[in-house]
């Protein structure tokens, strides 16, 4: 998020045991923000939601990510390990999803709240004009392109099968969730569902939620009080302590 070096990458032959490989950057400087200068900072608004995608045709890895006041910020190499060539965008895509057809073609979907698609140009610098489409206003947020080969209306459970909470039974790490109540793009209720199937499962969650406070933390007692709280979880799980 607001720390530095930036966007761990983390790899795994299991999707249950995970070691650090690389950071994609040791720095980024968009601003005074960044240094906390002329009295801003960046705290709670740094990167958000990366997306992280492998083009097959040009063995590429790519990340895309939005960070609060700035356009997308876009990163490649042709290892994981790095390194990374960074370029910015000329729009910003709120909790983007970018998707590389078979075809060639690439895809934005980003929003919260309205939720749109639009086709990326070759240079991955902006979307194409007239590709733009709402596709939702559900208050959706953090979107995942996916290219099942079916609609929704002939295998329903397809999609379903998809959803995180009927997976919870497989969970084996602990679990830290929090949110503010007044949160209309990720509501109180979905981290409440989330937290009830886990703890209905017998896992080890802990859920934190924020009143008076919406996707974003914003009173300073607030941002103390998750820092820390974050920070004796990782002390507890990962040092034992």
């Amino acid at each position: 998020m607001h720390a530095m070096p930036g966007l761990p990458i983390l790899h795994s032959r299991d999707l249950v045991n995970w070691r650090l490989i690389s950071y994609v950057f040791n720095r980024i400087d968009l601003g005074p923000e960044f240094s906390m200068k002329d009295g801003k900072n960046m705290y709670g608004k740094g990167i958000w939601a990366p997306s992280f995608v492998y083009d097959e045709k040009t063995k590429t890895y790519y990340i895309f990510t939005n960070v609060n006041g700035h356009t997308t910020q876009s990163f490649k190499a042709s290892s994981p390990y790095g390194p990374w060539k960074h370029w910015e965008m000329k729009s910003g895509f709120h909790d983007l999803s970018v998707f590389f057809d078979n075809d060639g073609k690439k895809y934005v979907c980003w929003g919260a709240g309205n939720n749109y698609l639009a086709q990326l140009n070759d240079e991955l610098t902006d979307t194409i004009p007239g590709t733009k489409r709402l596709i939702a206003t559900s208050g959706a947020e953090g979107a995942h392109m996916y290219k099942l080969g079916i609609p929704f209306f002939q295998n329903k459970n397809l999609y379903v099968e998809n959803n995180p909470v009927y997976h919870t039974q497989e969970v084996n790490a602990p679990v830290l969730l929090w949110t503010g109540l007044s949160d209309k793009n990720v509501t109180g209720d979905h981290t409440m569902s989330f937290y009830n199937a886990l703890r209905r499962n017998g896992k080890e969650v802990v859920a934190l939620f924020y009143e008076g406070e919406a996707h974003s933390l914003q009173k300073k007692e607030a941002q103390i009080d998750l820092t820390l709280r974050i920070r004796d979880w990782f002390d507890q799980f990962l040092k034992k302590k």
